[in-house]
Parts: structure tokens; C-alpha cells; sequence
């Protein structure tokens, strides 16, 4: 489900930047300097020297802090991957109201997953997973009819896929708990699978092997959970236009009424300023 980030625009992600060349460059003086003194201080036996020492390390871990992606996108100094893409569709797109409406704050970025639950028993060959034919249900899929709404542009950068085998009867995944996105327990039609996502014609995804959505085991983060396939390059579900997800089983799943299949995009999204 979104859940609300950090949320920043054009002019205050250039002071940031702003901000963080200052700090880098104060770290460098103030490294070098410390370092210089300290230097002298302890070649001359001088007693100064640890105080200067120990002004060149803390500078040396401001300027490690300085140019640490990780850190400086917590403290809000720079986008994540996510988020830089999507900005640059935002500015490429042949609307310039969005971009517009954007900088001005009415859009916002925030964090945003969406997904489809379905059951795959007896599939085979390229089938369609997730089209315009599928509504909105809460347990099925978060998004109505395979299209984002107007003014809704995610950028995905993740891909996780789970399965479960019930061991009994049913055919409605809403009813079905245990999803796990473990590789080792699929049937080998869907580990050995490939995936594919097109939108408006334009393939976004071809070709994926479906394992690498999956974990060879539970996350390094923590037990019960799987790590989503990171994409190398992220891209953009434009709202308010249908995609489509396919998957191509290169051996027939069982037809027993037990297998479920659950695919989500993970990324970042506009939404309109004020809605959850």
C-alpha cells in the first residue's frame, strides 16, 4: 500500500545540493588544514599534535558523510534512484502542466507499491497476468482496470514475485495466506519462467527470468522476509494509460486449484497534494 515519504520539489532539492557541496567542501578544508598542523605538531613533538589529530579524523567522517548516498538521501540531501527518474520523465514529458504541477508542490513523491494476486493453475506458455480486464479489489490488485490514475506516475525500480501452493481446494487468492518468495520451492514452470510488461505498446520489462523476483532464501533484513529484484534501469508507468504484465511458463503449472502466483512493483509515485 503508498506509504507517505519525504517530500521535496525542484527549489528545495537544489539547496540541498547546495548545502551538501558546501559541507563537502568545509570537510575537505577542514581535513587538510587538521591534517597539515597535525603533521607539523607531531614532528615537532608538540602536544598539540593529538588535538589536531582528532580534528582530522572528525573531518575526514564529516567528508565520508558528505558523499554517502545512503545517508545524505535519509538526510533529505539527495533523491534516491526512484525518485531521479521519475523527476526526469516528469520534465521529458510532452505535458508541461505535470512537471509544472509538480514544482509547485501539488504533486509529491512518496512510496508506492502496487500488485496482483492470481491464481496460475494449469497455466502454460505466455499468459497474461495483470490487463484492463482486471478491477480493482482489495486482495486481487491495487490498481483498476490496468491503469494508474490521471496524474499518478510510478517508477518502478523493484520487482518481487511469491508463490503458495494451498495444498487444498480454492480459486480465490484473496483467500489465501502464506505467499513466499523463496525460488527453491516453486514449481519449476514458474522458476523457470520469463517475464514481460509493456505499456502503450512500449515494452518496459522483456524477457526477465522470474527467479530473479524471487530469493534463494529469506532476506539478509530479516527472517520472513525477501529481498525484490532491483532493476538497473528503473522505469516509468505513466498514469492514466494501460500496461500490461505477461509471463511466459515454459512448462505447464499443475491444474490442481492450489497455486497462487503474486506479483508486486515497488517504487516511488506522484500523488496529487493532500491524498493518501
Amino acid at each position: 500500500m503508498p506509504q507517505p515519504v519525504k517530500k521535496r520539489n525542484l527549489k528545495n532539492q537544489k539547496f540541498f545540493n547546495q548545502v551538501k557541496k558546501l559541507f563537502f567542501i568545509v570537510s575537505l578544508v577542514a581535513l587538510v588544514a587538521a591534517g597539515t598542523l597535525f603533521a607539523y605538531h607531531a614532528a615537532t613533538g608538540s602536544a598539540e599534535a593529538e588535538k589536531f589529530g582528532t580534528v582530522a579524523v572528525l573531518s575526514f567522517a564529516s567528508l565520508g558523510l558528505a558523499v554517502m548516498p545512503r545517508t545524505t538521501y535519509s538526510l533529505g540531501l539527495q533523491m534516491s534512484r526512484a525518485e531521479e527518474t521519475l523527476l526526469d520523465f516528469l520534465k521529458r514529458k510532452s505535458d508541461p502542466n505535470v512537471f509544472a504541477k509538480y514544482n509547485a508542490g501539488q504533486l509529491r513523491f512518496r512510496d508506492y507499491n502496487i500488485y496482483r494476486a492470481i491464481q496460475v493453475d494449469g497455466l502454460n506458455g505466455i499468459q497474461k497476468i495483470w490487463d484492463t480486464t482486471v478491477a480493482k479489489s482489495t486482495g486481487i490488485t491495487n490498481v483498476d482496470y490496468g491503469k494508474l490514475e490521471k496524474d499518478v506516475h510510478m517508477c518502478v525500480d523493484r520487482i518481487l514475485i511469491q508463490y503458495v501452493n494451498t495444498g487444498g481446494s480454492g480459486t480465490d487468492p484473496k483467500a489465501v495466506a502464506g505467499f513466499d518468495g523463496v525460488v527453491t520451492g516453486w514449481p519449476a514452470g514458474l522458476a523457470n519462467a520469463e517475464l514481460y510488461i509493456d505499456q502503450d505498446n512500449n515494452p518496459l520489462i522483456s524477457q526477465l527470468p522470474v527467479a530473479l523476483c524471487g530469493s534463494q532464501a529469506d532476506s539478509q533484513t530479516a527472517v520472513g522476509y525477501w529481498d525484490a529484484y532491483r532493476l538497473t534501469t528503473p522505469f516509468v508507468l505513466e498514469g492514466d494509460k494501460p500496461f500490461e504484465v505477461r509471463i511466459d511458463f515454459p512448462a505447464a503449472l499443475a491444474a490442481t486449484n492450489t497455486e497462487f502466483l503474486k506479483i508486486m512493483l515497488l517504487g516511488v509515485a506522484t500523488r496529487k497534494r493532500g491524498l493518501v
